[in-house]
């Protein structure tokens, strides 16, 4: 980036590390619901009880300790695998309850992720006309974030099952797997989050800026990547090429052109470049 964006970009950073951390207790809180859901299928629904009830409410947590027991009130023992909309063995109604859990988690960490980007568009916006005395507004349409965020947390459920299902077949006890389940949760979760922040951010950082030039009368973009040895094959081909910005089209011709992309644009004026790489 630019070293006259660097004061931006700092304090984005800074706003990124508080919503991680956010995230981080969010996805511990879904995944409490999520374990709660397995440690009922393992209390309740397996032919020889791997973790007993006693063992269960001497090791969970207490919020662990009050989901389990609103499952245990609400279907109580093996009911849950009665019910009429749900078919199949056991071990699929048990990925039905994880992807349901997981869908639940998923609302909570987009109403935050949404919120975030709607501020970020307004920092722009500001920063913009701060910085160029640009009187357009960037108004853009945001990322779908709950349809992103859905499909993660999709693939998180799917892995998690996976292994759950590895660990069920081999004969593991809830308490070995247990532990190791939560460490592939979480940091897969989170892993997920970073990759939408930072290329979704990108997205709405160059949409914003981009559309505010473009109502100043602006017509044409130089693309601007950030060189380095992390730098893509493509960002690399597309830095310093110009585009008209009627043309400008995400992941074509204009960043992001792929998870992570830092890349931004600089606006043409005539034969001169405007300093103002987003």
């Amino acid at each position: 980036m630019a070293d006259v964006f660097d004061d931006y970009w700092d304090e984005l950073e800074e706003d990124e590390k508080s919503l991680f951390e956010e995230m981080s207790e969010i996805i511990s809180d879904n995944w409490i619901a999520v374990a709660s859901v397995i440690s009922f299928f393992y209390l309740y629904n397996m032919k020889n009880d791997t973790i007993k009830y006693n063992t269960f409410m001497q090791r969970a947590s207490n919020e662990e300790k009050r989901y389990v027991k609103k499952l245990m009130r609400k279907y109580g023992k093996s009911d849950l695998y009665k019910n009429r909309d749900v078919k199949g063995t056991k071990i699929n109604v048990l990925k039905i309850a994880i992807d349901v859990t997981e869908e639940v988690g998923a609302k909570g960490m987009s109403a935050a992720l949404e919120k975030h980007f709607s501020e970020m568009a307004v920092r722009v916006d500001k920063y913009i006309k701060n910085k160029y005395d640009i009187k357009a507004d960037g108004k853009v349409k945001l990322p779908d974030i709950y349809k992103n965020q859905l499909a993660n947390s999709q693939k998180v459920s799917n892995k998690l099952f996976e292994e759950l299902k590895n660990g069920i077949i081999k004969g593991e006890r809830y308490e070995d797997i247990s532990k190791t389940l939560k460490k592939g949760y979480e940091k897969r979760s989170l892993s997920d989050v970073k990759k939408i922040v930072r290329t979704e951010g990108t997205a709405v950082t160059n949409a914003v800026g981009l559309e505010m030039f473009k109502e100043e009368g602006y017509t044409e973009y130089k693309y601007s990547s950030v060189i380095d040895s992390r730098t893509t094959e493509i960002c690399r081909s597309l830095d310093g090429n110009v585009f008209k910005i009627s043309q400008a089209e995400r992941g074509v011709n204009f960043p992001p052109m792929h998870v992570n992309c830092r890349s931004g644009f600089e606006i043409v004026m005539g034969k001169q470049d405007v300093d103002s790489t987003i």
